[in-house]
């Protein structure tokens, strides 16, 4: 052997050629397939992640059990009791819920248990729940519930102690810059200034969560 490569024949360049064309094409074939997976995998994960693409909790079985759900807020209707939906701000940035439940001639109705469940309207995804204990003030209250700004629903389902139900659902703002704190605010009382307190209009949630 001379070192030298053999000279190829026409019919042989030629098919190596095919070859490497049929490889390059292939490959970038296989790339723009496997670089469109990609893609959507990413696209789901986003999708799925993402807690400001959410419906209203629990809607579905809202809409199953519709009928039960205006018969027990028709029975709460007709109790004439008013609850009062405040929030404070006791440790910013996060602010607090205080509520107070009263009768038709303004009196406390004392609570025996209940529960507040409220969420962003701009992630619906993250729902929080507050389990309310025995008040005799009908007073309840949640430091620090809040922990941003913007449109929150609150919904309210309480009982007293002859087993009597409200229920009520809101719509408050909460603007957590710029309000005036109350430094001590008392433990039996909503203890935060009327500037500091912002009630939203009785809404019922509607069946997409909008960004506030």
């Amino acid at each position: 052997m001379n070192g030298k490569t053999p000279k190829l024949s026409k019919t042989e360049r030629i098919a190596r050629s095919q070859r490497n064309a049929a490889w390059r094409w292939g490959a970038l074939i296989v790339g723009m397939l496997g670089l469109q997976v990609g893609l959507g995998v990413v696209a789901i994960v986003l999708a799925t992640s993402d807690k400001s693409v959410a419906v209203v909790p629990d809607y579905y079985e809202k809409a199953m059990k519709w009928d039960e759900e205006v018969a027990a807020r028709d029975a709460s209707d007709s109790l004439g009791w008013t609850a009062t939906v405040e929030y404070f701000s006791p440790d910013p940035p996060a602010a607090g819920l205080a509520i107070r439940l009263t009768d038709a001639e303004d009196h406390p109705v004392p609570i025996q248990s209940g529960r507040v469940r409220f969420y962003h309207h701009a992630r619906a995804a993250e729902v929080f729940y507050h389990e309310v204990g025995v008040t005799r003030d009908g007073r309840v209250r949640c430091p620090d519930c809040f922990p941003n700004e913007g449109l929150w629903q609150v919904e309210l389902d309480l009982v007293d102690g002859a087993g009597q139900r409200f229920v009520d659902s809101r719509t408050i703002e909460v603007a957590l810059s710029g309000v005036a704190l109350s430094a001590d605010p008392p433990s039996s009382g909503i203890g935060a200034p009327t500037s500091a307190v912002r009630t939203g209009d009785e809404t019922a949630p509607d069946d997409t969560a909008r960004g506030g």
